[in-house]
């Protein structure tokens, strides 16, 4: 099994901060910035699986939305399974962020990437004697 994931989830300041910024994506299929994000920040911006920007009320609301669609899956795919296609999530299981939580984690994030930033360009001008101070 791979170390990380081959197709991780990123926190929702990752995917609000980049939403719909053309400068970021060459296409649909380009990850290229979801990899810059996670180098320079050593993967601490996946997503953590309780964490949410959707209500409990949200979820039920969905869940109640399909539940003729999802009644007909389980009923065309899982004929053997006994019990509903999704179990319904109680309120404590999803941590859930408010706006003010999600912009201090997009701040977060951006403090992150130029930290990383940082680093990166000090290792290289250090190699390169650039970053060394005078002796004068």
């Amino acid at each position: 099994m791979p170390a990380t994931p081959a197709n991780p989830s990123y926190s929702d300041a990752v995917v609000d901060f980049v939403r719909g910024n053309p400068l970021l994506f060459r296409d649909m299929h380009d990850d290229t910035v979801y990899r810059v994000i996670e180098t320079l920040t050593d993967d601490r911006f996946v997503r953590n699986p309780r964490e949410s920007i959707i209500t409990h009320e949200e979820r039920m609301a969905l869940l109640q939305k399909y539940t003729a669609a999802n009644a007909w899956v389980k009923n065309r795919y899982f004929t053997n399974s006994d019990g509903p296609l999704f179990v319904e999530p109680c309120p404590e299981d999803y941590d859930v962020l408010s706006p003010g939580m999600l912009k201090a984690q997009k701040w977060d994030l951006v403090a992150s990437l130029i930290q990383g930033l940082v680093q990166r360009v000090a290792a290289g001008l250090n190699q390169s004697g650039i970053g060394e101070p005078s002796s004068s």
